[in-house]
């Protein structure tokens, strides 16, 4: 399945809206302006919580978590390379 990605231009967190092939909305993201290190939120369209993604600040690189509200799904850590972003995710 496809989805595509359209962000807010002007908005002080993070928003965003991910549809689906058809172009119906099925998510919406939220970020938190204040915080220390990235969060988002994702639900459903009518605001029911699906995933959190927070970012682990002490780290040497960036890493990541994604959670439900059950448990922690897995963790993502961004690999050093020098010409394109290479991420590796842990289970």
């Amino acid at each position: 399945m496809d989805f595509y990605v359209k962000q807010r231009i002007f908005s002080f967190n993070d928003q965003f809206t991910v549809f689906d092939h058809n172009q119906e909305a099925v998510y919406k993201v939220d970020g938190k302006f204040f915080s220390l290190g990235n969060q988002l939120a994702i639900t459903t369209t009518d605001g029911q919580p699906v995933l959190q993604i927070k970012q682990k600040l002490l780290s040497f690189m960036p890493r990541y978590t994604i959670s439900n509200d059950e448990k922690e799904l897995c963790s993502v850590v961004k690999k050093m390379t020098f010409f394109r972003a290479k991420y590796e995710i842990d289970h």
